[in-house]
């Protein structure tokens, strides 16, 4: 599938076969994922493929918009931020690494959906999914859950996404 091709068709899948996703592919998505740009090219990202069932139900359980009732994904890939490598653009380097990985699984035949890891830093109190997806996968202090990537191959097909006009987006010099 061509670059164009893969960017505007990649739509967020929340159902999949129960088919198993062989490790190679996991392994060249995430290869792919961290060819991502990063702040001062620190590559500060950690991957961790999580397989195990009752490891799966745990992180997505804690979900808290209530999305996670139906999913029952046969991957999740969770992307994770070492924050002695990047302190101050972690989020960033995370979220970029993770566009990478939702278009390489897309590109594949794989249909995946980010959901959120982490509280914005500003807040003091770590989320209910951010303490669940730490002590599931043992994180370390100094690695951050930025997503779970919940993949498999798709059981579903969404429906063309509707787009905002580009003049309405698009601004040149100021805004107005």
């Amino acid at each position: 599938m061509d670059l164009a091709k893969t960017i505007k068709t990649r739509r967020s899948i929340r159902r999949w076969k129960k088919k198993h996703v062989p490790s190679k592919l996991i392994k060249k998505a995430i290869e792919l994922a961290a060819h991502a740009p990063s702040s001062m090219n620190s590559q500060p990202w950690e991957f961790i493929v999580v397989r195990n069932k009752k490891s799966l139900e745990r992180l997505i359980k804690p979900r808290e918009n209530g999305s996670s009732e139906e999913m029952q994904p046969p991957v999740i890939i969770a992307v994770c931020v070492d924050i002695k490598r990047s302190p101050k653009r972690w989020i960033e380097d995370g979220s970029c690494a993770t566009q990478n990985l939702l278009l390489a699984l897309h590109a594949m035949g794989i249909g995946a959906v980010w959901l959120t890891a982490y509280k914005h830093p500003i807040l003091i109190r770590k989320s209910k999914i951010e303490r669940t997806t730490i002590r599931t996968l043992k994180l370390p202090g100094h690695v951050r859950p930025v997503c779970l990537i919940a993949l498999g191959y798709p059981d579903e097909k969404p429906k063309k996404k509707a787009m905002r006009s580009l003049n309405r987006m698009v601004h040149h010099e100021t805004f107005r």
